[in-house]
């Protein structure tokens, strides 16, 4: 075991290619011309393919990378290779959740400690603020310090963990709007989906307090924001908007504005949409009991403003 540890190490630290991925003049190769197409080495066109399923296959399918793909993808993207067409997304992305108090605290211990971690959590959830921000806007934003989920191919140095806990997860679900991510948060102006999975959450949650019968959960909508890394040239998020208008297998996702991240981002704000996320959890449990609502709530509630 401790031999083949090793070696991964190794691995990650030499990088999963030592040579560019060709893909060939035109990537992906979606409207190549028969002549384009002969040209092409077999090994072109193992490569478009791999690239292919990694990207369509997240997208479409929701299906998480191999390895082999996730590192051929951010091979290219680091390199340079397809600038215009293959390449990372430089402002800022959006990645909206509904998330228990738990999860949050958990969330902010694993980036500042256990003694911090709670006083900023504390921060971005302070009471106090809520009847200002609310007058205004009808949700509180956050700054956050610190919040640096840095990247290293060195298992032993990594720092930072992805929002999706729970093994390995090579791509993950982030926005270039704010209004996306707001609607996958809360369901509300977004599709059909978005509003179904808001329900699910809760359920999902609610399935999970009767397991333990002294369980409450507080539950809470936020949108986390991050921005490129400022010390460092690593990118982190896969630019898709050259591939809308190519791939179109990708044309019907291209209102999400959806930037994967392949790597852990820096998280700089929280905000935390409370308002519509208290109308959402109205409507989502109109049908549930007085218990069932006293076991999953919201995590501020108007009496405590």
């Amino acid at each position: 075991m401790k031999l083949i540890m090793e070696n991964w190490r190794r691995f990650l630290n030499e990088g999963a290619f030592d040579r560019d991925i060709d893909l060939g003049e035109v990537p992906l190769g979606m409207y190549r011309s028969d002549v384009q197409e002969s040209q092409y080495t077999r090994e072109q066109l193992k490569n478009n393919k791999l690239i292919y399923d990694t990207i369509v296959g997240y997208v479409r399918g929701d299906r998480q990378p191999n390895w082999r793909g996730e590192g051929a993808l951010i091979d290219i993207l680091d390199k340079r290779l397809y600038p215009g067409y293959l390449e990372w997304w430089g402002g800022k992305a959006y990645r909206g959740m509904i998330v228990s108090e738990e999860w949050m605290i958990k969330w902010f211990e694993g980036q500042f400690g256990p003694e911090m971690g709670r006083r900023e959590f504390k921060k971005a959830s302070k009471k106090h603020a809520f009847n200002l921000y609310k007058r205004f806007k009808g949700e509180i934003t956050t700054s956050l310090k610190g919040v640096g989920m840095l990247y290293s191919p060195n298992q032993e140095t990594l720092s930072g963990k992805r929002l999706s806990g729970g093994g390995h997860k090579g791509m993950e679900s982030w926005s270039k709007s704010y209004d996306v991510a707001k609607a996958y948060a809360t369901g509300i102006g977004g599709h059909y989906h978005q509003q179904v999975g808001f329900e699910m959450a809760l359920q999902g949650q609610l399935a999970g307090s009767k397991r333990v019968t002294s369980c409450e959960i507080k539950v809470l909508s936020v949108i986390l924001e991050a921005e490129p890394f400022d010390l460092s040239d690593l990118g982190v998020f896969l630019n898709l908007e050259p591939l809308y208008s190519t791939l179109k297998d990708l044309k019907p996702e291209s209102s999400i504005k959806e930037v994967p991240a392949l790597r852990s981002a820096m998280v700089t704000k929280i905000h935390i949409p409370y308002e519509d996320f208290l109308e959402s959890y109205e409507s989502a449990t109109r049908c549930w009991g007085e218990n069932e609502k006293s076991k999953v709530s919201p995590y501020i509630t108007e009496g405590e403003e």
